[in-house]
């Protein structure tokens, strides 16, 4: 009973909370590494979209579009459902970023 009351009420509770700190001590430290990086434009053309539809009985959509610059680099970025809507696989046109943040893409014309 001692020890099933240890795993239960004291080393469970420490561990979730040791891992949400761990999770939004990472968070932070992502948003650090990007604030300090320059915004940067490139060409880059459309390659392909996804989204993720996360969590039960309250829901949000998290939306991503994949970039292949012309150095032949490809990035993953996570866009808000508006800027997903507008891009088409195949868009050429000048991708702008900071870090692993998007930050606007503007077709050729």
């Amino acid at each position: 009973m001692d020890v099933i009351f240890f795993l239960f009420f004291i080393l469970l509770p420490i561990t979730i909370i040791s891992i949400l700190i761990y999770v939004l001590i990472s968070k932070r430290k992502q948003r650090i590494a990007n604030e300090k990086l320059p915004i940067l434009s490139a060409k880059a053309k459309v390659v392909s979209k996804r989204m993720r539809v996360e969590g039960g009985q309250y829901t949000r959509t998290l939306y991503f579009v994949t970039f292949e610059t012309d150095e032949r680099d490809r990035m993953e970025l996570i866009v808000d459902g508006s800027e997903y809507g507008k891009l088409i696989e195949g868009d050429l046109g000048t991708l702008t970023f900071q870090g692993n943040w998007y930050k606007g893409f503007e077709r050729d014309i």
